[in-house]
């Protein structure tokens, strides 16, 4: 039993050395006390299923990351205390199919029930305003958002250009089931849709998630819209931090 104890100690050592030469101490000092994740760890680094340290450069990176495409990256700062959800999430299981008329054309959409049933009044006042809501898009599951990210990489764009604009997995609205992308069409400062949502969208539970005027961390999306009813605490799932968040 001594001898094993003095290989773990051997060990666990090494590790912290090679870490600190790579990503310096507060890596180290995660591996210092990782415990039985690290103290059994084949020597092989090919084999030892944790992130590559020498790709990120504090600890916090390390911890805040996702996986597309078989690749680790960090979460940009942007994105970081907007996670909505796990990875791996299932789907809602109040998830319903909206009727092709109010779908842009071609589309299948789901949205959580009570979402559903907000839209379509606020698209029935709507078309008594002559204005047409139709939704591009609604519920959207990570490993979808994950295969997003995974065509713009293939097609030669960096991870933090992307999510400039496609929210990594697990930080996507869409996975609520409560969020609607809209076909409005382009000349948003007088397009008659989006004036009317700006107008009335409200009064619907519904409410802009990226305005002209946010944070300036993200673009202007004037089609993005994010239901939040008065029953929204109970159809929106916590926030869901992992252990090492919050």
């Amino acid at each position: 039993m001594p001898r094993l104890r003095a290989s773990v100690r051997a060990r666990r050592r090494d590790f912290v050395l090679r870490c600190r030469g790579r990503s310096g101490r507060a890596l180290a000092a995660f591996a210092l006390f990782a415990g039985p994740l690290i103290l059994f760890a084949p020597r092989s680094a090919a084999q030892v299923p944790l992130l590559d340290p020498g790709s990120f450069t504090d600890l916090k990176a390390w911890r805040d990351s996702v996986t597309v495409d078989g690749r680790r990256f960090a979460v940009p700062e942007r994105w970081r205390g907007r996670r909505l959800g796990l990875p791996d999430q299932p789907p809602p299981g109040d998830l319903l199919t909206v009727p092709p008329s109010l779908c842009a054309r071609g589309r299948e959409v789901q949205l959580r029930a009570e979402a559903l049933l907000a839209f379509r009044a606020m698209a029935s006042l709507a078309a008594a305003d002559g204005v047409k809501l139709h939704i591009q898009s609604g519920y959207r599951s990570p490993a979808e958002q994950r295969e997003l990210i995974a065509q713009r990489l293939a097609a030669g764009r960096l991870f933090d250009e992307i999510t400039r604009g496609v929210a990594p997995p697990g930080y996507s609205e869409h996975m609520l089931g409560t969020t609607v992308d809209l076909s409005l069409g382009g000349d948003y400062d007088k397009n008659p849709a989006y004036l009317w949502l700006v107008e009335n969208a409200a009064e619907f539970g519904f409410r802009e998630t990226y305005p002209r005027d946010s944070d300036g961390l993200f673009p202007w999306e004037p089609w993005h819209w994010r239901y939040h009813g008065e029953a929204s605490e109970e159809i929106s799932p916590a926030r869901v931090a992992a252990p090492h968040e919050r």
